[in-house]
């Protein structure tokens, strides 16, 4: 969670920026905030883990070749037609990750 704890005048920076700052507390959760399914947590951490690699060789371990091609995550339109986590958004891993054919 996030809590605003005071702002900063810019008089406090030199020098000085255009804007005011602030102060926050971040605390960490415990427990994640949703239900996480196992396989997705498994999938984000094997992109993750070789972010420089293409997904397609990230996934290799954990997915057959049929699975990571139907999950659409390593299409591309263009020359470039491997993508690498990295070059990934969020909710593009979420919904490869979440469609039911990883299973």
């Amino acid at each position: 969670s996030v809590e605003h704890l005071f702002d900063v005048g810019p008089g406090a920076f030199q020098p000085p920026p255009r804007v005011w700052s602030a102060l926050a507390r971040l605390t960490v959760r415990i427990e994640p905030a949703f239900p996480v399914d196992p396989r997705y947590a498994q999938i984000v951490a094997a992109a993750f883990a070789h972010r420089r690699k293409t997904l397609r060789n990230a996934l290799r371990g954990l997915l057959d070749t049929g699975q990571i091609e139907r999950c659409g995550v390593t299409r591309r339109p263009g020359p470039r037609q491997s993508r690498r986590t990295r070059t990934m958004r969020s909710p593009r891993s979420r919904t490869a990750a979440g469609r039911g054919r990883l299973s």
